[in-house]
């Protein structure tokens, strides 16, 4: 199996995305974006073994960014990482 992993870049616009599902908040303004922040870290990316890579839900999201980085541009690419073969 196959993961993303994220460039520092990439973490930092996941987690400065402007959006809350609705049923936690109407807006951003409304529970702060430390909060935001956290729930992209929980639903988005996920730790293995000290390196953060995106899960399912965070990749269907970087291939269909609703907002584009800070410099106008969109992440196309990402870097592939396969995980080490397990030793029986």
């Amino acid at each position: 199996m196959y993961r993303f992993m994220l460039s520092e870049a990439e973490w930092d616009w996941l987690v400065r995305l402007q959006f809350t599902p609705r049923r936690l908040a109407a807006t951003l303004e409304e529970v702060g974006s430390l909060v935001v922040a956290n729930l992209l870290r929980l639903k988005l990316v996920e730790e293995v073994e000290g390196y953060h890579h995106l899960t399912e839900r965070g990749t269907r999201l970087i291939e269909t960014p609703p907002r584009p980085l800070p410099d106008g541009s969109r992440i196309v690419k990402l870097q592939w990482v396969k995980p080490p073969a397990d030793s029986a």
